[in-house]
């Protein structure tokens, strides 16, 4: 049986390798489209689906029989998250994968505290989109949840 573009996307989400989804049902529900409500117990349904099972297999067999996995298709993965969380308003995943995308371009010291120097991994643009989001998502924490997100 084919699996509809959901639980397509369900089976992406699950498998995702790095910090993203991996594993995290409910979360994969929630990215692929299901609703924030019930994405716990759709997770749990999808998973007892004997063909989204065999595609989760399938999947982790191709993740690990691929020679390696390249930092152009982690950059790519995380730009792709970044850009559907922020269309589903996700401000902390959208947050997350600008924090992930900036480690690999340079912008953390080994020890995961951020450099205050910039690379040339980002354009201005983007760095000022980076620097925007945090801050925003920072307040948000700090509650003034009015912080509006810069256009994409």
């Amino acid at each position: 049986m084919a699996l509809t573009r959901k639980r397509e996307l369900f089976v992406q989400f699950y498998t995702a390798i790095g910090e993203k989804s991996c594993g995290n049902g409910a979360e994969s529900a929630r990215l692929a489209g299901y609703s924030a409500r019930s994405a716990k117990q759709m997770a749990h349904f999808l998973l007892t689906i004997p063909c989204v099972q065999q595609a989760i297999e399938q999947k982790r067999r191709e993740i690990e029989e691929s020679p390696e996995i390249t930092r152009a298709e982690v950059v790519r993965a995380f730009r792709e998250d970044r850009r559907a969380a922020l269309e589903k308003d996700d401000l902390k995943t959208a947050v997350n994968c600008l924090e992930n995308l900036a480690k690999i371009g340079g912008h953390y010291r080994a020890d995961n505290t951020q450099k205050a120097e910039r690379s040339l991994w980002f354009t201005p643009e983007q760095q000022a989109t980076l620097d925007s989001l945090v801050v925003g998502y920072r307040r948000q924490l700090e509650g003034s949840a009015d912080v509006p997100l810069p256009d994409q």
